[in-house]
């Protein structure tokens, strides 16, 4: 990528690589879609399935986060399914720098753009492709209650316990040892070519 992101809002959390998946469309010329996942998760299925959900006309389709905000229900931007060919055909990238040049306080970064200026082009797929790390129904309760009761308490609890995706997100980074499953996402980063020994650097790469 060039410097097209460089007047980007980033903080002191993040990099401007968080904003190059609103290239997608631009870069990935010969598809129509693609998912969009965070490093900081665990893929327990074959996500084809989830690769081919209808789009229903929506943008991006992803999963809502805990609060409800100016009464609308804004989405965590760690699991996207991308319609490319929406996002190509109205010229997405292009909106998108625009913005970052006018919006100076976009406070979550990529999620804020996506939350703030698309909210008619959001759908939300199944709770099985989005979970956290928790194994509570109360917790499971509090969440659904917080992000509108969209689904069903028993169907929520049910995709945690047997998910396709976990996401460890928020305080559930990786870093944190003493969260559910997190043993499960340390078995296969050590599988990975960037994992030396636990080194603080891997580590490190986990703790925004």
């Amino acid at each position: 990528m060039d410097n097209r992101y460089n007047k980007a809002y980033t903080g002191n959390k993040i990099t401007i690589q968080t904003y190059y998946r609103f290239s997608l469309g631009e870069l990935l010329k010969n598809e129509n879609r693609t998912i969009y996942i965070d490093t900081d998760i665990i893929a327990y299925k074959d996500l084809s399935k989830f690769y081919n959900l209808n789009f229903n006309g929506k943008m991006f389709l992803a999963f809502p986060t805990i609060g409800n905000r100016n009464g609308f229900i804004q989405i965590n931007n760690g699991i996207i399914l991308m319609n490319l060919y929406e996002m190509k055909k109205n010229k997405i990238e292009k909106t998108i720098l625009e913005i970052i040049l006018k919006d100076k306080i976009l406070e979550h970064h990529d999620q804020t753009i996506i939350n703030k200026y698309f909210k008619p082009y959001i759908g939300f797929f199944p709770p099985e492709y989005h979970t956290r790390p928790w194994s509570n129904y109360k917790e499971i309760e509090i969440f659904n209650y917080k992000s509108g009761n969209i689904f069903d308490n028993d169907y929520l609890y049910f995709a945690h316990k047997y998910p396709a995706i976990r996401h460890f997100f928020g305080n559930y980074k990786p870093r944190n040892p003493n969260i559910n499953y997190i043993e499960d996402w340390w078995f296969f980063a050590r599988k990975s070519k960037y994992y030396k020994n636990s080194s603080n650097r891997f580590e490190n790469a986990f703790s925004f």
